[in-house]
């Protein structure tokens, strides 16, 4: 039967793939008719020929398949010769969850009598040099359009792919009179069959503009032409398309055309879940297409990138957290908290994130030491938020009042909506006239959406304060109130989004706020 055909069993290895990245595989396969004067159709017509496939059984006991890679049928040897199964393939989180009762990778295809042998089976992730600079992702969209990276023959070209998968086959070429080399697609069978990338998650912003350029060339008596078109699959899970330039009409005749235009990314782009760029021909749907230096460059506007952090931030930062970004701009309403809904490794061993919202292009350490954005962690294992969150004079509130000599821990706490608006000595952290507090620290706390200021000290000596974040919060944030204070250190500290008290302490003005009032 077509299913008999060599099968392994993904659970040993499981842990190893991730969930909608690209894996690269490779496996060397002969195929033999049990019958030496037989023939094997894939051999003789090119079907029934050799593919991967990945078949799994979910906790409800419903099987799903799903054709990984096909034959290169222009490349097909005779019967009993070895020749290379290749292609790129990624599975989804459904296909990979370890609830699943099975998950199998088979070889399937020739028909029956048909022996089949495979050796040197690989499944690899793309090399770190297929991979934008992570300070860069943004800046060009295309990333190794000009197919020079893939080894001639290679159909490892990340990250891009051909469209209608099962069908089309993407490999690289070579000019061997200039060296140079280009994208192919064979094997079509839909005027939509093209050589396809997506844009990378959190790079679309509205009003962001790009410019995009490609080199085509249909191999066909007829001439034809090629329209560059987004697909998007929006929030509700339907599929709209964009144009993006209309190509000039190419055949084998007339060889390379280059088509280019500007495109400005508007709110139904940004708000896509997934962006993926082809080429639609007008009538063939069989020609073989070559492609090459492809292009999507940044030009103008706003523009957003991969956060990268540090490593020690990886047992802290879960996901689930929310995570604060202050504004890098002199608009507060750039700030952004976001909810982490993914956290991985980057190809070059770094710690990174993805949000349920997109956060602005923020200056990086590496380019900028001096400006580079802020970031921190709002959420905590230990939460306390007032019962009131409401009335702005009616929050909860904490004091540590009157205790000298003696050491006070308050470490890794999050407060929510404390503090009473006009209310004297009413703030989310109060040391008040405590005179010697030496060895007591306010640390790595998590202050937000306060009434009343954030920490105030005030008639205490020889505290430290360090680590916290605070957001949205009235009146003045962290605070040495009367100015006779000794030996208090404050350090690595950040507060965003601090907001005028509109109910004033006598005396005091939280109605002009400072993030830090040091007296």
């Amino acid at each position: 039967q077509m299913w008999q055909g060599p099968t392994y069993d993904i659970r040993p290895i499981r842990p190893c793939f991730i969930p909608d990245q690209i894996i690269y595989f490779t496996a060397k396969i002969r195929i033999k008719p049990v019958n030496a004067t037989e023939k094997s159709f894939c051999m003789q017509y090119g079907f029934n020929c050799p593919f991967l496939l990945y078949t799994y059984m979910n906790s409800e006991k419903n099987v799903n398949s799903h054709m990984l890679v096909v034959t290169n049928t222009d490349d097909v040897p005779p019967d009993g010769e070895w020749f290379y199964l290749m292609g790129q393939f990624s599975l989804n989180e459904f296909a990979l969850s370890e609830n699943n009762i099975y998950g199998l990778f088979s070889v399937e295809g020739p028909e029956d009598e048909i022996d089949v042998s495979l050796s040197e089976i690989k499944f690899e992730y793309p090399n770190a040099v297929a991979f934008p600079s992570p300070d860069a992702v943004c800046d060009e969209l295309a990333n190794n359009g000009d197919a020079e990276f893939g080894l001639p023959g290679s159909v490892f070209v990340y990250p891009f792919k051909s469209f209608v998968g099962k069908d089309a086959y993407l490999s690289v070429k070579k000019d061997n009179s200039t060296d140079n080399q280009f994208f192919s697609i064979s094997q079509r069978s839909e005027k939509w069959a093209s050589l396809s990338f997506d844009l990378a998650a959190g790079c679309v912003v509205e009003g962001s503009q790009y410019y995009f350029s490609s080199k085509i060339w249909i191999n066909a008596p007829e001439s034809d032409i090629a329209t560059a078109v987004l697909k998007l699959t929006n929030p509700d899970g339907s599929v709209s398309h964009k144009y993006i330039v209309r190509c000039p009409e190419t055949s084998a005749n007339i060889g390379w055309v280059t088509c280019n235009d500007y495109y400005r990314f508007d709110a139904e782009d940004a708000a896509a879940i997934q962006i993926r760029v082809l080429f639609v021909l007008m009538e063939d749907k069989i020609s073989d297409i070559y492609y090459d230096d492809i292009t999507f460059k940044f030009a103008s506007g706003r523009k957003l990138g991969v956060p990268i952090f540090p490593d020690e931030v990886e047992d802290c930062w879960g996901v689930g957290a929310e995570a604060f970004f202050p504004s890098n701009t002199l608009d507060s309403g750039d700030a952004a908290v976001v909810t982490i809904v993914k956290s991985y490794e980057t190809f070059d061993g770094r710690r990174s994130f993805d949000f349920d919202t997109a956060v602005s292009g923020r200056e990086a350490l590496s380019n900028n030491p001096d400006y580079a954005g802020e970031s921190a962690l709002l959420s905590r294992n230990i939460h306390f938020e007032s019962d009131d969150l409401i009335d702005i004079t009616n929050g909860a509130h904490l004091i540590v009042f009157h205790t000298p000599d003696v050491e006070q821990i308050l470490e890794g706490v999050a407060f929510k909506g404390f503090g009473q608006q006009g209310v004297a000595d009413r703030f989310p952290i109060n040391f008040l006239m405590n005179g010697n507090a030496q060895g007591s620290f306010i640390r790595k706390n998590s202050i937000r959406d306060s009434n009343s200021r954030c920490i105030n000290v005030q008639g205490t000596d020889g505290l430290q304060v360090s680590d916290n974040v605070a957001y949205n919060t009235f009146g003045h944030c962290y605070v040495i109130a009367d100015g006779g204070e000794k030996l208090n250190v404050f350090e690595r500290n950040l507060g965003g989004t601090t907001k005028a008290a509109t109910m004033i302490i006598a005396g005091e003005g939280d109605n002009t706020p400072a993030t830090f009032l040091i007296r």
